[in-house]
């Protein structure tokens, strides 16, 4: 597990990290598509943010996930970003 950043945001200590599976930086080498796994403790709010030239997906695997309050997410859930 990684916190993929240089310097965590405010209040992701201790609350996220991340794993690539498929990427430039993962087991599976790929430079056309980056696939992980990100672990978020229960009440982590994770920071409105947006990668230029690439669109986010997540699939909700357990727990429960509100986005921007526009509802809650159950496991198996599509989330687009």
């Amino acid at each position: 597990w990684e916190y993929g950043y240089e310097k965590v945001p405010k209040g992701l200590t201790n609350s996220y990290a991340y794993a690539e599976l498929a990427g430039a930086q993962g087991p599976v080498v790929s430079h056309d598509i980056i696939l992980g796994v990100v672990l978020f403790a229960p009440g982590c709010t994770y920071p409105s943010h947006a990668h230029k030239g690439i669109t986010e997906s997540y699939v909700c695997l357990s727990g429960a996930v509100s986005e921007n309050h526009q509802g809650v997410y159950v496991p198996g859930s599509l989330i687009l970003n």
